[in-house]
Protein backbone atom coordinates (compact mmCIF):
# COMPACT_ATOMS: atom_id res chain seq x y z
CA UNK A 1 0.00 0.00 0.00
CA UNK A 2 1.17 3.48 -0.48
CA UNK A 3 1.63 5.79 2.13
CA UNK A 4 0.30 9.37 1.69
CA UNK A 5 3.14 10.76 3.36
CA UNK A 6 5.44 9.30 0.10
CA UNK A 7 3.10 11.76 -2.05
CA UNK A 8 4.37 14.78 -3.39
CA UNK A 9 3.61 17.88 -1.81
CA UNK A 10 1.54 19.13 -4.92
CA UNK A 11 -0.58 16.39 -4.88
CA UNK A 12 -1.50 16.71 -0.97
CA UNK A 13 -0.08 19.52 1.14
CA UNK A 14 1.64 19.10 4.51
CA UNK A 15 -1.57 20.55 6.33
CA UNK A 16 -4.02 17.82 4.51
CA UNK A 17 -1.63 15.58 5.29
CA UNK A 18 -1.12 16.19 8.97
CA UNK A 19 -5.44 16.45 9.20
CA UNK A 20 -5.42 12.85 7.52
CA UNK A 21 -2.90 11.17 10.17
CA UNK A 22 -4.83 12.50 12.63
CA UNK A 23 -8.11 10.93 11.41
CA UNK A 24 -5.93 7.37 11.12
CA UNK A 25 -6.03 8.05 7.02
CA UNK A 26 -2.22 6.94 6.02
CA UNK A 27 -2.66 5.17 2.69
CA UNK A 28 -3.78 6.00 -0.41
CA UNK A 29 -6.09 3.08 -0.42
CA UNK A 30 -8.24 4.43 2.93
CA UNK A 31 -8.55 7.85 0.91
CA UNK A 32 -9.65 6.73 -1.89
CA UNK A 33 -12.19 4.28 -0.65
CA UNK A 34 -13.79 6.71 0.91
CA UNK A 35 -16.45 9.29 -1.18
CA UNK A 36 -15.48 12.52 -1.43
CA UNK A 37 -17.68 14.02 1.12
CA UNK A 38 -16.54 11.89 4.24
CA UNK A 39 -12.91 12.64 3.59
CA UNK A 40 -13.56 16.17 2.98
CA UNK A 41 -15.00 16.30 5.96
CA UNK A 42 -12.29 14.67 7.77
CA UNK A 43 -9.79 16.84 5.89
CA UNK A 44 -11.44 19.89 6.87
CA UNK A 45 -11.47 20.65 2.71
CA UNK A 46 -13.66 21.13 -0.05
CA UNK A 47 -14.98 18.02 -2.01
CA UNK A 48 -13.41 20.14 -4.96
CA UNK A 49 -9.98 19.67 -3.27
CA UNK A 50 -10.83 16.09 -2.77
CA UNK A 51 -11.60 15.31 -6.32
CA UNK A 52 -8.45 16.86 -7.67
CA UNK A 53 -5.98 14.94 -5.03
CA UNK A 54 -7.58 12.28 -6.74
CA UNK A 55 -7.35 13.24 -10.33
CA UNK A 56 -3.43 13.53 -9.23
CA UNK A 57 -3.08 10.01 -7.76
CA UNK A 58 -4.51 8.49 -10.74
CA UNK A 59 -2.44 9.94 -13.14
CA UNK A 60 0.66 9.54 -10.80
CA UNK A 61 0.03 5.81 -10.21
CA UNK A 62 -2.76 4.26 -13.47
CA UNK A 63 -1.17 1.85 -14.99
CA UNK A 64 1.51 2.42 -18.60
CA UNK A 65 0.62 0.17 -21.05
CA UNK A 66 3.33 0.05 -24.06
CA UNK A 67 3.95 -2.72 -26.74
CA UNK A 68 6.94 -4.82 -26.08
CA UNK A 69 8.55 -3.31 -28.66
CA UNK A 70 8.72 0.11 -27.31
CA UNK A 71 10.54 -1.06 -24.32
CA UNK A 72 13.00 -3.08 -26.43
CA UNK A 73 13.73 0.07 -28.68
CA UNK A 74 13.87 2.33 -25.62
CA UNK A 75 16.21 0.05 -23.72
CA UNK A 76 18.59 0.10 -26.14
CA UNK A 77 18.72 3.29 -27.24
CA UNK A 78 19.31 4.15 -23.69
CA UNK A 79 21.27 1.39 -22.18
CA UNK A 80 24.74 0.37 -20.93
CA UNK A 81 26.87 -2.26 -20.08
CA UNK A 82 26.86 -2.39 -15.83
CA UNK A 83 29.40 -5.68 -15.64
CA UNK A 84 30.19 -6.27 -12.30
CA UNK A 85 33.39 -7.39 -12.95
CA UNK A 86 33.32 -10.94 -13.52
CA UNK A 87 32.46 -12.19 -17.27
CA UNK A 88 31.37 -15.29 -15.53
CA UNK A 89 28.53 -13.36 -13.20
CA UNK A 90 27.68 -11.31 -16.25
CA UNK A 91 26.72 -14.03 -18.89
CA UNK A 92 25.79 -16.88 -17.02
CA UNK A 93 24.15 -15.55 -14.20
CA UNK A 94 23.41 -11.74 -15.05
CA UNK A 95 21.68 -10.53 -18.73
CA UNK A 96 25.47 -9.46 -20.12
CA UNK A 97 25.46 -7.17 -16.76
CA UNK A 98 22.98 -5.70 -14.48
CA UNK A 99 20.41 -5.17 -16.14
CA UNK A 100 18.76 -1.58 -16.32
CA UNK A 101 14.95 -1.30 -15.12
CA UNK A 102 15.09 -3.67 -12.57
CA UNK A 103 16.47 -4.25 -9.19
CA UNK A 104 19.54 -7.24 -8.45
CA UNK A 105 20.18 -8.40 -5.07
CA UNK A 106 23.42 -10.12 -3.87
CA UNK A 107 23.20 -11.84 -1.26
CA UNK A 108 25.83 -13.30 1.30
CA UNK A 109 27.77 -13.38 4.89
CA UNK A 110 30.22 -10.61 6.27
CA UNK A 111 33.84 -10.48 3.69
CA UNK A 112 32.10 -12.52 0.89
CA UNK A 113 32.56 -9.60 -1.58
CA UNK A 114 29.01 -8.14 -1.32
CA UNK A 115 30.48 -4.23 -1.15
CA UNK A 116 33.34 -4.96 -3.72
CA UNK A 117 31.08 -6.13 -6.33
CA UNK A 118 29.01 -2.71 -5.42
CA UNK A 119 32.13 -0.45 -6.20
CA UNK A 120 33.43 -2.32 -9.04
CA UNK A 121 30.29 -2.10 -10.65
CA UNK A 122 29.70 1.55 -10.04
CA UNK A 123 33.41 1.92 -11.39
CA UNK A 124 32.39 0.09 -14.50
CA UNK A 125 29.00 2.70 -14.89
CA UNK A 126 31.40 5.80 -14.09
CA UNK A 127 34.79 5.00 -15.81
CA UNK A 128 33.83 4.99 -19.53
CA UNK A 129 33.06 7.45 -22.09
CA UNK A 130 28.99 7.43 -22.10
CA UNK A 131 29.84 9.95 -19.13
CA UNK A 132 27.17 8.00 -17.24
CA UNK A 133 26.60 8.62 -13.81
CA UNK A 134 25.86 6.55 -10.01
CA UNK A 135 24.67 7.02 -6.98
CA UNK A 136 26.21 4.80 -4.12
CA UNK A 137 23.40 4.99 -1.10
CA UNK A 138 25.61 3.72 2.24
CA UNK A 139 23.98 2.36 4.79
CA UNK A 140 27.22 1.11 7.20
CA UNK A 141 29.74 3.60 6.08
CA UNK A 142 31.20 0.93 3.43
CA UNK A 143 31.81 3.23 0.63
CA UNK A 144 35.63 3.75 0.65
CA UNK A 145 36.94 6.39 -1.98
CA UNK A 146 41.26 5.13 -1.83
CA UNK A 147 39.75 1.74 -2.60
CA UNK A 148 37.67 2.98 -5.09
CA UNK A 149 40.63 4.78 -6.51
CA UNK A 150 43.28 1.56 -5.83
CA UNK A 151 40.31 -0.58 -7.87
CA UNK A 152 40.60 2.27 -10.74
CA UNK A 153 44.84 2.27 -10.70
CA UNK A 154 44.50 -1.40 -11.30
CA UNK A 155 42.01 -1.89 -13.76
CA UNK A 156 42.88 -1.62 -17.60
CA UNK A 157 39.48 -1.07 -18.87
CA UNK A 158 38.85 2.70 -17.53
CA UNK A 159 38.21 5.28 -20.04
CA UNK A 160 37.61 7.96 -18.36
CA UNK A 161 40.58 9.97 -15.90
CA UNK A 162 40.03 8.83 -11.89
CA UNK A 163 39.19 12.61 -10.99
CA UNK A 164 36.13 12.58 -13.77
CA UNK A 165 34.90 9.10 -12.46
CA UNK A 166 34.87 10.22 -8.99
CA UNK A 167 32.95 13.29 -9.90
CA UNK A 168 30.29 11.38 -11.47
CA UNK A 169 29.62 9.31 -8.22
CA UNK A 170 27.22 10.74 -5.40
CA UNK A 171 27.15 8.98 -2.34
CA UNK A 172 24.51 9.41 0.15
CA UNK A 173 24.94 8.08 3.98
CA UNK A 174 21.02 6.65 5.28
CA UNK A 175 21.15 4.94 8.06
CA UNK A 176 17.34 5.09 8.83
CA UNK A 177 14.42 3.62 6.59
CA UNK A 178 12.34 6.97 6.54
CA UNK A 179 15.90 8.42 5.49
CA UNK A 180 15.95 6.52 2.17
CA UNK A 181 12.28 6.62 1.42
CA UNK A 182 12.87 10.82 1.42
CA UNK A 183 16.38 9.82 -0.25
CA UNK A 184 14.34 8.32 -3.39
CA UNK A 185 11.22 10.87 -3.41
CA UNK A 186 14.24 13.82 -4.14
CA UNK A 187 15.85 11.26 -6.47
CA UNK A 188 12.72 10.98 -8.63
CA UNK A 189 11.62 14.71 -8.26
CA UNK A 190 15.49 15.51 -9.70
CA UNK A 191 15.42 13.32 -12.77
CA UNK A 192 12.02 14.03 -13.23
CA UNK A 193 12.61 17.67 -13.86
CA UNK A 194 15.58 17.22 -16.55
CA UNK A 195 17.72 20.04 -14.77
CA UNK A 196 20.74 17.75 -13.47
CA UNK A 197 23.52 16.46 -15.14
CA UNK A 198 23.98 14.40 -12.65
CA UNK A 199 20.65 12.90 -12.28
CA UNK A 200 19.81 12.85 -16.29
CA UNK A 201 22.82 10.46 -16.76
CA UNK A 202 21.91 8.23 -13.68
CA UNK A 203 22.32 5.09 -14.80
CA UNK A 204 23.40 2.67 -11.04
CA UNK A 205 21.66 3.28 -7.99
CA UNK A 206 23.60 1.47 -5.20
CA UNK A 207 22.10 0.42 -1.75
CA UNK A 208 24.66 -0.97 0.39
CA UNK A 209 23.16 -2.89 2.48
CA UNK A 210 19.35 -2.64 2.75
CA UNK A 211 19.46 -5.08 5.92
CA UNK A 212 20.24 -2.70 8.36
CA UNK A 213 17.65 -0.08 7.12
CA UNK A 214 14.67 -2.61 7.12
CA UNK A 215 15.63 -4.91 9.95
CA UNK A 216 15.76 -1.45 12.21
CA UNK A 217 12.15 -0.68 10.44
CA UNK A 218 10.31 -3.82 11.49
CA UNK A 219 11.85 -4.18 15.90
CA UNK A 220 11.38 0.01 15.82
CA UNK A 221 7.80 -0.58 14.63
CA UNK A 222 6.64 -3.47 16.27
CA UNK A 223 5.53 -2.01 19.18
CA UNK A 224 3.68 0.53 17.60
CA UNK A 225 -0.07 -0.33 19.00
CA UNK A 226 -1.35 2.69 17.00
CA UNK A 227 -0.44 1.21 13.30
CA UNK A 228 1.87 -1.98 13.94
CA UNK A 229 1.66 -2.47 9.85
CA UNK A 230 3.25 0.92 9.48
CA UNK A 231 6.92 -0.93 9.00
CA UNK A 232 5.24 -3.18 6.43
CA UNK A 233 3.80 -0.36 4.62
CA UNK A 234 7.36 2.01 4.80
CA UNK A 235 9.20 -1.14 3.28
CA UNK A 236 6.36 -1.50 1.11
CA UNK A 237 6.61 2.06 0.03
CA UNK A 238 10.61 1.90 -0.49
CA UNK A 239 10.76 -1.09 -2.56
CA UNK A 240 7.16 0.46 -5.07
CA UNK A 241 9.74 3.63 -5.26
CA UNK A 242 12.95 1.69 -6.43
CA UNK A 243 10.45 0.13 -8.82
CA UNK A 244 8.90 2.85 -10.41
CA UNK A 245 12.90 4.91 -10.89
CA UNK A 246 13.94 1.64 -12.46
CA UNK A 247 11.30 0.74 -14.74
CA UNK A 248 10.01 4.79 -15.19
CA UNK A 249 13.56 6.09 -16.03
CA UNK A 250 15.97 2.85 -17.26
CA UNK A 251 18.17 2.96 -14.33
CA UNK A 252 19.76 -0.21 -12.21
CA UNK A 253 19.52 -0.80 -8.72
CA UNK A 254 22.04 -3.15 -6.81
CA UNK A 255 21.33 -3.98 -3.32
CA UNK A 256 23.31 -5.88 -0.53
CA UNK A 257 21.61 -8.02 1.87
CA UNK A 258 23.15 -9.99 4.86
CA UNK A 259 22.37 -13.59 5.64
CA UNK A 260 21.01 -14.66 9.31
CA UNK A 261 20.90 -18.68 10.41
CA UNK A 262 17.41 -20.38 9.49
CA UNK A 263 15.45 -21.43 12.78
CA UNK A 264 13.49 -23.68 10.69
CA UNK A 265 13.85 -27.73 11.85
CA UNK A 266 16.68 -29.85 10.26
CA UNK A 267 18.44 -26.85 8.80
CA UNK A 268 21.10 -26.17 11.60
CA UNK A 269 24.19 -24.56 9.87
CA UNK A 270 21.79 -23.29 6.78
CA UNK A 271 21.64 -19.78 6.31
CA UNK A 272 19.17 -17.47 4.04
CA UNK A 273 18.78 -14.31 3.47
CA UNK A 274 18.19 -11.51 5.81
CA UNK A 275 14.79 -9.85 5.42
CA UNK A 276 13.04 -13.11 4.22
CA UNK A 277 11.11 -15.20 1.31
CA UNK A 278 8.48 -12.12 1.43
CA UNK A 279 11.74 -9.60 0.18
CA UNK A 280 12.87 -11.86 -2.15
CA UNK A 281 9.81 -11.17 -4.73
CA UNK A 282 10.70 -7.63 -4.87
CA UNK A 283 14.29 -8.36 -6.96
CA UNK A 284 14.43 -9.40 -10.56
CA UNK A 285 17.57 -11.23 -9.97
CA UNK A 286 18.72 -12.93 -6.15
CA UNK A 287 22.69 -13.77 -6.56
CA UNK A 288 23.90 -15.44 -3.17
CA UNK A 289 27.91 -15.28 -2.76
CA UNK A 290 30.11 -16.82 -0.49
CA UNK A 291 34.26 -17.48 0.57
CA UNK A 292 34.73 -20.63 -1.40
CA UNK A 293 36.92 -23.20 0.81
CA UNK A 294 39.33 -25.99 -0.31
CA UNK A 295 37.61 -29.67 -0.30
CA UNK A 296 40.47 -31.24 1.13
CA UNK A 297 41.76 -28.97 3.82
CA UNK A 298 38.45 -26.85 4.35
CA UNK A 299 40.55 -23.53 4.43
CA UNK A 300 39.49 -20.31 2.45
CA UNK A 301 40.71 -20.13 -1.16
CA UNK A 302 42.21 -16.96 -0.91
CA UNK A 303 40.64 -14.21 -2.83
CA UNK A 304 38.32 -16.74 -4.57
CA UNK A 305 34.30 -16.11 -4.34
CA UNK A 306 31.36 -18.69 -5.41
CA UNK A 307 28.06 -17.16 -6.63
CA UNK A 308 24.95 -19.05 -7.17
CA UNK A 309 21.90 -17.82 -8.74
CA UNK A 310 18.70 -17.74 -6.41
CA UNK A 311 16.11 -16.30 -8.64
CA UNK A 312 16.38 -14.45 -12.25
CA UNK A 313 13.99 -13.67 -15.31
CA UNK A 314 16.42 -15.10 -17.30
CA UNK A 315 18.77 -17.81 -16.27
CA UNK A 316 17.55 -21.54 -14.84
CA UNK A 317 18.00 -20.93 -10.99
CA UNK A 318 21.28 -22.88 -9.34
CA UNK A 319 23.72 -21.72 -11.65
CA UNK A 320 27.48 -21.59 -9.80
CA UNK A 321 30.24 -19.59 -11.15
CA UNK A 322 33.60 -18.75 -9.51
CA UNK A 323 35.04 -15.23 -9.34
CA UNK A 324 38.25 -14.11 -7.66
CA UNK A 325 38.23 -10.33 -5.39
CA UNK A 326 41.47 -8.62 -5.87
CA UNK A 327 43.39 -5.15 -5.64
CA UNK A 328 41.32 -4.39 -8.82
CA UNK A 329 38.30 -5.49 -7.33
CA UNK A 330 36.21 -8.65 -9.08
CA UNK A 331 37.91 -9.94 -11.18
CA UNK A 332 37.41 -13.66 -13.40
CA UNK A 333 38.21 -16.79 -11.72
CA UNK A 334 41.10 -18.37 -12.99
CA UNK A 335 39.18 -21.38 -13.79
CA UNK A 336 36.35 -19.71 -14.84
CA UNK A 337 34.23 -22.46 -13.89
CA UNK A 338 30.33 -22.59 -14.65
CA UNK A 339 28.03 -25.07 -13.58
Amino acid sequence: MVRLLTLHPHIITAELLEAANKNGIYTVHSLMKMSSTEAANKLKTTEKVINSIRKLIMIKYAARVHTAKDIMEYHNSTGIKISTGSYHIDTFLLYDGIDQCHITEFVGPTLSGKTQICLTSCLSVVSNKSNSTALYIDTQNSFSEKRFAEMYENRTDCESSLVESLNRVRVANTFEASDLLDLLIHVASEIKKDSSVFYGSLKLIIVDSITLLFTKLSSSYKSNANDPKLGEQLMDDIVRLMRNIATEYNIAFLITNNVVNDSQPNTRNVVKPALGIPFKSCCSTQIAINIKYNEDSNEEEQGTRIAKLIKSNVHPANRVVTFLLGIGGVQNSLTGNDH
